[in-house]
């Protein structure tokens, strides 16, 4: 059985091949291009795999987060509950920044001509108080279709409690035109918070004409190659999904790219016994932060594409990732007051940093590691690319040396420096802010430029131990081969958890498992390769935000409640450092986790299949470090190490997709899976 999985990045399109027969890895690059599909393609060739030998393709992808970033989706219209046409609009009524004075909300993404109210009203027990005009909306859906709408979204106010108008809705648009796609809120989700729900719909709107062309280009593409195996999609919440479901659903794939990494670094820090790790993924763009904690991926519901001041809140669950623009290809700049920036601005893939001789002659991150030595020039992916130590000289003397009246290598060490607390920061964000000691998790460090920085972004929280994982620079495509098909399910149901009979709670988690196993066995899977989570959404009466509980019991009985209660109590004062176990708790949501279980590599099979020990070291250059200038630093090529290598820094590992730096005082072994274990000096 052979699987691959691709991810496409914003400077790097990247794929890892597993064969289940050979136990053999096999890891391509190429620089993204405008053409996707046609780098998809390119990375497949690259991999000399044949694809009619491919039984699973799994791909990571941007184009539905980028759409709504870069507002170039579908022209939406939005049914709603008559009355409630300027909800997306007025939103939460907060501001982020009460004291920017220049504080603006985000444009919609629907346009008010485009919002229509419906004669209707259901009431948050699911009853009707009044029925759908069906006369009515049809009239109004035809006008909005007369003015050119390519998707249209159903969003009607209690619909998750009882969905009959939405679904009547749903089917007189199709009768209408058949080629509209169609977002209907009680199909993604069936939980309150009108604002957010509708939001969600509209996104699934928005992004859903242009991704349904994206996966129905990738499918056909993959037919002509040969490939008639099964192709899935990530979701940002951890797993992936048919690529049919994900036609209908996008709004899912938003993080599709970042999540594979995450996944990966879950796995990989199980295997080691670690049992809280930060994954840290620095590409061409952006740097990732994600944490796992007790073994488990963190998930967050109140995510907003866009960032939260300017962005759109998306009600599903998501992978709680932290981005930054500090990556390899991240522009450093000074600004009107003369302080030194880097990023959010990036050079990409084209032209990218200035060293790939490409055009650019502005300075980025990458451009400022060769100058330090990190970098081999000549070693760049392998030796495809030979960067040009000149045109980053020169980038950085004329756009940050000079301005700041700074010799070459100062500027080159600013512009490093300043990216490391930038990543830095965003580590802390994700664990200090949230109440969690950094030095009690091990750094994970990926993508292309992750293993170059990670010791300084760990040595400046106090982080001990970073790992670099086999593959670092594909290795958010390697996380994939590691996911499952999932999907989540979530009933609004408000009630103190006292007042709730166990055989009531075991009923409703019983309908939406037949609604789940129904879908998942449309997708091929059979009982034997599901699993079926249950949780509930809870919090204390009187509270608003909520914490979600895992259910172990399968069935519920009389004793049930109070052992809800307990665990409820002890993760509300994990979370918060107290609890209130006399205070009633309340449920929310009810929620349930399906998965359809695939066959997954073997860790403990991909032995590492290096050379000859005396044979690692290569070369010695002068590598600038932090507090100790140029310094002459030994060069070893990875794939020359061997199980239990030690060696003591300074020193630089080499490999064609990334390059790790061990800082002086700090030791590197091998473990016997071929990773890298950086244990850094305690000061």
């Amino acid at each position: 059985m052979i699987r691959i999985a691709t991810d496409v990045g914003g400077t790097f399109t990247d794929l890892v091949a597993f064969d289940e027969e050979t136990k053999k890895l096999t890891a391509t690059k190429v620089s993204t291009s405008v053409d996707i599909i046609r780098g998809l393609i390119e990375t497949i060739e690259k991999s000399r795999l044949a694809p009619a030998s491919v039984d699973f393709f799994l791909h990571g992808s941007t184009i539905a987060i980028n759409t709504v970033i870069e507002r170039t989706g579908a022209k939406v219209g939005l049914l709603t509950t008559q009355g409630f046409e300027d909800l997306i609009e007025i939103g939460r009524g907060n501001i982020a920044n009460s004291f920017d004075l220049l504080f603006s909300t985000p444009e919609p993404l629907v346009p008010r001509i485009f919002r229509i109210g419906v004669v209707e009203r259901a009431l948050y027990t699911g009853d009707i108080r009044q029925d759908l005009d069906l006369p009515d909306a049809k009239k109004k859906i035809s006008g909005l279709l007369a003015q050119g709408v390519e998707a249209i979204a159903v969003c009607l106010l209690h619909s998750y409690a009882n969905p009959a108008h939405e679904l009547a809705l749903e089917k007189l648009i199709h009768e209408l035109d058949p080629s509209c796609f169609v977002s209907v809120s009680s199909r993604l989700l069936r939980q309150y918070r009108e604002y957010e729900r509708t939001s969600t719909a509209v996104l699934n709107a928005y992004v859903g004409p242009r991704v349904k062309v994206y996966l129905g280009s990738l499918e056909s593409h993959l037919l002509r190659s040969g490939f008639h195996g099964t192709g899935l999609i990530m979701q940002s919440n951890g797993g992936t999904m048919s690529l049919d479901v994900a036609k209908d659903q996008p709004c899912w794939t938003m993080e599709s790219g970042p999540v594979g990494g995450t996944i990966g670094a879950s796995v990989l820090a199980g295997s080691l016994r670690f049992e809280n790790a930060i994954a840290f993924d620095m590409g061409g763009t952006t740097a990732k932060v994600s944490t796992i904690q007790r073994g488990e991926v963190t998930l967050t519901d109140g995510y907003y594409i866009g960032g939260y001041e300017k962005g759109f809140p998306l009600q599903l669950p998501v992978v709680d990732i932290l981005e930054v623009g500090s990556g390899g290809g991240s522009i450093a700049y000074t600004d009107e007051t003369g302080a030194l920036k880097v990023g959010p601005l990036s050079a990409g893939a084209v032209p990218g940093p200035a060293c790939y001789k490409q055009g650019n002659t502005r300075p980025t991150v990458t451009d400022a590691d060769l100058v330090l030595g990190r970098l081999n020039p000549n070693y760049f992916l392998g030796g495809e690319i030979h960067l040009g130590l000149k045109e980053a000289e020169q980038a950085i003397e004329s756009a940050v040396a000079r301005a700041l009246h700074l010799d070459l290598t100062q500027a080159a060490h600013g512009i490093v420096k300043l990216a490391d607390t930038n990543m830095a920061n965003a580590v802390g964000v994700m664990t200090v802010e949230r109440g969690y000691d950094p030095r009690e998790f091990v750094l994970v460090a990926y993508g292309g430029a992750g293993p170059c920085h990670a010791v300084s972004v760990a040595a400046e929280l106090g982080i001990r131990k970073v790992v670099v994982p086999r593959l670092p620079g594909n290795f958010s495509a390697f996380g994939m081969l590691f996911a499952d098909v999932k999907h989540e399910y979530v009933l609004s149901y408000v009630t103190l958890l006292s007042e709730v009979e166990s055989t009531a709670l075991e009923s409703l988690f019983g309908n939406l498992e037949g609604q789940a196993l129904d879908s998942i066995k449309k997708e091929g899977f059979r009982e034997k390769n599901v699993l079926i989570k249950r949780a509930l959404e809870m919090r204390y009466a009187g509270q608003e935000f909520t914490l979600v509980i895992p259910v172990l019991d399968r069935p519920l009985h009389d004793k049930s409640r109070a052992a809800i209660k307990d665990q409820f109590d002890a993760v509300y004062d994990i979370r918060y450092g107290h609890s209130f176990p006399e205070t009633a708790g309340e449920i929310v949501s009810i929620r349930l986790e399906i998965y359809g279980l695939l066959p997954k590599p073997d860790l403990d099979c991909m032995t590492l299949d290096g050379g000859k020990g005396e044979e690692m070291f290569v070369a010695e250059r002068n590598v600038y470090f932090d507090g100790y200038g140029f310094t002459r630093c030994k060069i070893y090529r990875r794939s020359n190490l061997t199980e239990r290598d030690k060696i003591p820094g300074p020193a630089i590992i080499e490999e064609p997709a990334s390059t790790t730096v061990i800082h002086p005082g700090d030791i590197l072994t091998v473990d016997m899976m071929g990773n890298l274990i950086i244990d850094l000096k305690v000061s």
